[in-house]
């Protein structure tokens, strides 16, 4: 009998060991896509950036082809996040299943199929839940215009992993996040943190020129002016720097 029952357990170990290992593959697989994912979309919202700043300047033909170039790249935009939001599911899913030792997965609101989508608040408190997945869904918040919320999540990362390779982007989108709802001030602390500690970000441009605008929207023109003109002078053949030279241009401000 005894020999039975270690046998049992024997292939119970076995089982879970393998299932472990399925779930961590599966898991690497996710935050993979996830991340290829979300710098396609950063591509397509930096395209919609720079179509909608040149519909300023065009004639009526052109202009029409630029809108449907822009309804093209929203398009895109749409289909992208739909992908983000299910394999965040799906992550949310294996993750729950991992917290209830490999048994059903339970996740809150599975009933409710219109709010069927994890929050960043949720996945924050699920245990064993990656920096990735904090990340992934804290950014699908804030493309789904939840500010409030993606704005928890890319603090809890910061806050948890400073040492992280996307915490200087997860303060970028932090920033963001305060940009969008006009509190401008924490938007700028947010911003100055990447200038000032992440010096070789690849998101220090994007971050000098919010900054910038930022002050603008703060009405503090001369500071922001300042800002603009030392982005123009780093990174002179940025995309940044030709919004920056298009908004001296409107203040008749000269640069170099």
């Amino acid at each position: 009998m005894w020999k039975q029952l270690a046998a049992v357990m024997l292939i119970g170990i076995t089982f879970g060991c393998v299932e472990q290992g399925t779930i961590t593959q599966d898991i690497t697989d996710i935050k993979s896509q996830i991340w290829r994912i979300q710098k396609d979309q950063a591509e397509q919202l930096e395209a919609v950036r720079s179509l909608e700043a040149g519909l300023t300047n065009t004639d009526e033909s052109s202009e029409a082809d630029l809108l449907a170039t822009l309804e093209e790249i929203n398009g895109n935009i749409g289909i992208l996040f739909e992908r983000v939001r299910d394999l965040n599911q799906k992550m949310t899913f294996i993750l729950s299943r991992m917290a209830n030792n490999g048994g059903p997965a339970v996740i809150s609101g599975e009933s409710d199929t219109a709010n069927n989508s994890e929050t960043t608040e949720t996945v924050s408190r699920l245990p064993g839940a990656s920096p990735d997945a904090l990340f992934s869904t804290a950014y699908t918040d804030y493309v789904k215009g939840n500010y409030e919320i993606a704005a928890l999540g890319f603090r809890d990362y910061v806050s948890n992993y400073k040492e992280s390779d996307k915490a200087d982007n997860a303060l970028y989108w932090l920033g963001l996040c305060y940009y969008e709802q006009e509190k401008y001030r924490d938007a700028i602390r947010e911003f100055e943190r990447v200038i000032h500690d992440y010096e070789d970000s690849d998101v220090l441009a994007p971050s000098m020129l919010r900054k910038g605008l930022s002050l603008f929207e703060m009405n503090s023109p001369a500071v922001g002016v300042l800002e603009l003109q030392d982005l123009i002078k780093k990174f002179p053949l940025s995309q940044e720097a030709r919004i920056a030279r298009k908004k001296l241009d409107e203040l008749q401000i000269k640069y170099q």
